[in-house]
């Protein structure tokens, strides 16, 4: 079974060799791995080992790509866990690494290019840092009418209004 994950590995590194090392000679290179693994989990299969090809591939700690894409969509809607270490998923270390810094490194680009438009629309160009405070502080503003919205819903608008408050203030002189 080490040896199946092994080649299972080496398979997704020949993947991940860049195009000039000729198309044709990479694809010849994942053929024959490809046809290795298959020929490894089809002695699994027929020496009893495990019920089918799905149940080898799980047993290496193989996934598939439904389940990792799965996985990916699960963390870019939470994102606080290091998406790699996903235990379940060893196999696919890299690629999940891969893919985590990539959508780090894209937020950060996302964020450096809002800030730098919002220094630049409030006359402060290059102002990164103050950007991002009046931007936060504007979240929390916004969080906080949102909030008072939601209140208000729940409290009858008589109380509230300036007729109510001036009547309560000549309640309250009087009776003092």
């Amino acid at each position: 079974m080490k040896e199946q994950k092994r080649r299972w590995e080496r398979l997704v590194e020949l993947l991940d060799v860049k195009m000039s090392t000729g198309l044709d000679n990479v694809l010849d290179r994942v053929d024959r791995e490809w046809r290795a693994i298959e020929t490894a989990m089809g002695r699994a299969v027929t020496d009893g080992q495990v019920a089918d090809y799905a149940e080898a591939a799980k047993r290496n700690g193989i996934r598939t790509e439904r389940e990792i894409q799965a996985l990916k969509l699960q963390w870019a809607d939470d994102g606080s866990w290091e998406l790699e270490s996903t235990e379940g998923f060893e196999a696919h270390r890299e690629e999940l690494l891969a893919f985590r810094l990539e959508r780090e490194e894209a937020n950060n680009r996302y964020r450096e290019a809002h800030l730098a438009s919002l220094a630049e629309l409030w006359g402060m160009p290059g102002n990164f840092k103050a950007a991002a405070r009046i931007d936060a502080l504007l979240e929390r503003l916004e969080i906080a009418e949102t909030m008072i919205d939601a209140l208000m819903e729940h409290v009858p608008a008589a109380r509230y209004s300036p007729s109510a408050r001036g009547a309560r203030a000549r309640r309250g002189a009087a009776g003092t």
